[in-house]
């Protein structure tokens, strides 16, 4: 994974591409070191967006065709959601919520062009099933108004994951990407309605941020082979 990381890095082209993954790299350090010393914080919300919205410039300018705009669009509903979250995580949860939904629609809509079954896959899909259902069964009492919302996001986010590991895709970066962002989005869940996680936002955040950067470059590494 990390050869494929330094693969797309050193091939990626001009100073543009540079650029986004410095941005990445810079924001998401500044957004976690003041996480961790004073959250919430005036202007979080743009500080926390700018390494995702650095990733959907990358893809905008790099993967063209149909895949391309959907994992852009993905992004760019995922920058929405942070933004939305990080003004009021109790007041615009829902909102939040639904702007995430939407971004795994689109990453799955993307994935899905490369879809395979293959049979050796198997046994990481039944793990994906279990882990989901206790996430799920987990999630079961909490308040009535969020039940609906919240079990369709399980299920989308199991999905987009499902998907990611049915891809013909020569690199593991997408399925671990969309691995991570399914534990950060647990996290944040438990924190939210089950019970408290010490440095659970830190934990999340660490785990969003890496799950994006795999994604997007999955996609840049397969790119490259493809043109290669």
């Amino acid at each position: 994974m990390m050869k494929s990381f330094i693969h797309v890095i050193k091939n990626g082209g001009d100073k543009v591409n540079s650029i986004c993954y410095l941005n990445f790299f810079l924001f998401s350090f500044m957004f976690l070191v003041l996480l961790a010393a004073n959250y919430p914080y005036s202007g979080s919300f743009i500080i926390k967006s700018i390494p995702v919205l650095s990733l959907s410039v990358l893809v905008f300018k790099n993967i063209k065709g149909s895949q391309g705009k959907l994992l852009f669009a993905g992004l760019l509903f995922s920058a929405a959601g942070d933004i939305t979250l990080d003004l009021d995580r109790v007041k615009y949860f829902i909102p939040g919520l639904a702007f995430f939904l939407m971004a795994h629609i689109f990453y799955i809509m993307t994935m899905v062009k490369d879809y395979s079954f293959i049979k050796k896959k198997i046994i990481p899909a039944i793990f994906l099933i279990i882990y989901s259902s206790i996430a799920a069964y987990m999630l079961r009492e909490i308040p009535q108004r969020m039940l609906i919302p919240v079990m369709l996001y399980v299920f989308v986010i199991f999905l987009m994951s499902m998907t990611a590991l049915f891809m013909r895709s020569r690199s593991h970066m997408i399925f671990i990407g969309a691995v991570m962002f399914m534990i950060s989005d647990t996290i944040l869940a438990m924190n939210k309605f089950i019970y408290h996680i010490p440095y659970s936002t830190l934990f999340n955040i660490s785990l969003y941020y890496g799950a994006q950067l795999l994604i997007v470059t999955g996609f840049l590494f397969e790119k490259k082979k493809i043109e290669e």
